[in-house]
């Protein structure tokens, strides 16, 4: 039986979640596939040989990709000269926009069949053209209905079949076995913070959420406040809440490898702009879209805002109208924060209708078998 060798690139935590799935279902039917590559922990624990670890790298703005520029600079290169010399059967790229677009162009002579999963910028209903994947004459498969039009209509074999968060996003644990795990009390009103995936999301909001945490508890001191957190940066948002809640800190649970049940399990949710968004509208939680951004962040959003969305969560996004509320900048403070809070928990009835609709929007569970199966005829996979 052939072996087929998968190479992914895959450069973000929620890409390498979603690709882990379908890994993981791929395996289920095919037995004969290697994958390799780039990405992180969950494709790891699929059995895709990592290569680097590159889920930590997805970057906004131009001075954070600067940032890591060397770095990614060296992986590219390196893993180009790999993908040349070895030739695998399938190149999966995974959202990574700004190094996939590169190397896809790079390797459009190499007869390497390309598949782009979450292609650059499917997120947009204006996108003007997509030169890499038609330079590459890559197969897409996208996350979202009008971006399967578009791309079809520069010339691209492209699919969607539904997103594979209607499948993935989902509580692991009944309220009752989390609430005791946490030690949280039945008749706790029960808040969620998601402070970002990247060290510098989290750098840039801890400080405000502490200071939000330490004025909500003194309203009510049953709040029970959960912070969504990686094993990798528990312990520095634990020091930095210690020091800003004062009494409020212990009513705070800083929760690892559990973000799914925070979301389904709060009443209402502070939540960094990205995938979370997402997440949290399919979990039916109300809540409110924050970015604050570095300082230089803010100055570099200021001069480019003009070219910029004027919408930046996925949720409204999708509804093309500001279903949750939306803070950026110096915009994100406790009393914005809070005084947004309180209105919006009054008109969850309405969000959750809007949420509905963004659920039938992004297709019908099971959602990922779809996925795995049109992967495979794209691939030729026997």
């Amino acid at each position: 039986m052939k072996e087929y060798k998968i190479a992914v690139s895959c450069g973000e935590s929620s890409g390498d979640l979603n690709t882990s799935f379908l890994v993981k279902e791929l395996k289920k039917k095919y037995k004969n596939l290697y994958f390799y590559g780039l990405g992180g922990a969950n494709l790891k624990r699929e059995g895709c040989n990592i290569l680097w670890e590159t889920d930590k790298f997805g970057t906004i703005g131009v001075v954070q990709s600067l940032k890591v520029l060397f770095r990614l600079s060296y992986i590219y290169n390196k893993f180009k000269y790999n993908l040349i010399k070895e030739k695998p059967d399938i190149l999966l790229c995974v959202d990574f926009g700004f190094f996939n677009s590169m190397l896809i162009k790079a390797l459009a002579k190499e007869n390497i069949n390309i598949i782009y999963y979450f292609p650059p910028s499917s997120w947009r209903k204006n996108l003007k053209s997509a030169t890499a994947l038609t330079e590459s004459k890559s197969k897409v498969i996208t996350p979202f209905p009008w971006s399967e039009k578009i791309l079809t209509g520069f010339g691209i074999e492209a699919k969607f079949l539904g997103h594979p968060l209607l499948d993935i996003a989902k509580a692991s644990k009944s309220k009752e076995d989390f609430y005791k795990d946490e030690n949280i009390p039945n008749e706790s009103q029960v808040l969620g913070f998601l402070p970002g995936s990247r060290l510098f999301e989290i750098k840039m909001h801890i400080s405000t959420f502490g200071e939000t945490i330490k004025r909500l508890y003194k309203e009510n001191k049953d709040r029970i406040f959960l912070i969504a957190s990686s094993e990798r940066y528990a312990n520095y948002i634990d020091k930095r809440l210690k020091a800003i809640c004062e009494e409020a800190y212990y009513n705070i649970r800083i929760i690892t490898g559990q973000v799914y049940n925070i979301m389904a399990y709060s009443e209402f949710l502070f939540c960094c702009s990205g995938t979370a968004t997402l997440e949290g509208a399919i979990l039916n939680t109300p809540m409110v879209i924050l970015y604050k951004g570095t300082f230089v962040m803010r100055v570099e959003y200021t001069i480019r805002k003009k070219r910029l969305p004027t919408i930046i969560g996925l949720p409204n996004i999708i509804l093309d109208k500001i279903v949750v509320p939306e803070l950026i900048g110096n915009n994100v403070n406790p009393d914005n924060l809070i005084s947004i809070y309180k209105e919006t928990i009054t008109k969850k009835d309405n969000i959750k209708e809007d949420y509905e609709k963004i659920r039938n929007i992004l297709g019908t569970s099971p959602i990922i078998p779809k996925i795995a199966e049109t992967f495979a005829k794209m691939a030729n996979i026997k």
